[in-house]
């Protein structure tokens, strides 16, 4: 077996981890010990999934495949800055400061500047999906970027960033399996049809489960009603 065959399937076999191990910490009590513990196999899946995934954008640089092989790395910066976002956010909920620390700014920088390659690179050669996944970057470096120069003054700032940047790691793994992998599994004439529904579909889900927690765990207005905290404890990934 060849290093990059060994690369790939250890990607696919992360890639499989991650999914199983980001629902089945979806289903568990926010905050409860299990629901911890799956979280951190998620990051550690995501984790695999990034290293092998440079390791296969590399490959395609290699053989001369300067986009496809830079789209690749770009996804992998993508993916990997919601799970260090989500991760931190719990381990520095109490220091909004450390939270947004050289590695916060390295990556709101790296989001904005990769981006900005991609969306070049999309017109350039005529790749739509490039060009409109390049809005990631280009959108979540600037609100990184507020996020550090304007601080929250709320104590539970922590807990809404925690929830939406793993749904948005999950995001970004459901698109990958379902545009890269499972559309090939498909007969040929449903390959492109359900590449197309894999950006539309997870992205409809993501607003709609941040939406739901955004309103079982958000602030309530009225005196005396649970807050988050009694919900989550000491919640982590």
């Amino acid at each position: 077996m060849s290093l990059y065959n060994l690369n790939l399937y250890v990607h696919i076999l992360a890639g499989t981890a991650a999914l199983a191990s980001f629902w089945t910490a979806a289903a568990l009590r926010k905050g409860s010990g299990r629901h911890r513990s799956v979280g951190s196999v998620f990051l550690i899946s995501m984790l695999a999934v990034a290293i092998t995934g440079v390791g296969i954008g590399l490959a395609a640089l290699g053989r001369g495949q300067t986009v496809f092989g830079s789209f690749l790395m770009y996804l992998v910066l993508i993916v990997i800055t919601p799970c260090f976002l989500g991760w931190r956010a719990v381990r520095d909920k109490n220091d909004v400061k450390r939270y947004t620390g050289v590695a916060y700014h390295a990556l709101a920088w790296g989001n904005l500047i990769a981006g900005g390659i991609m969306l070049v690179q999309g017109i350039r050669y005529e790749q739509l999906i490039i060009a409109a996944v390049s809005g990631v970057g280009l959108a979540t470096g600037p609100l990184m970027l507020r996020f550090a120069w304007r601080p929250p003054t709320d104590r539970q700032w922590w807990l809404s960033r925690h929830f939406t940047f793993m749904l948005g790691a999950g995001l970004g793994a459901h698109v990958a399996f379902l545009n890269i992998g499972f559309s090939r599994m498909l007969p040929p004439e449903l390959g492109p049809i359900a590449q197309r529904l894999s950006w539309f579909v997870p992205f409809v889900a993501f607003l709609i489960a941040r939406w739901w927690l955004s309103r079982k765990y958000g602030p309530r207005p009225a005196a005396g009603t649970v807050t988050p905290t009694a919900h989550l404890g000491h919640g982590s990934a």
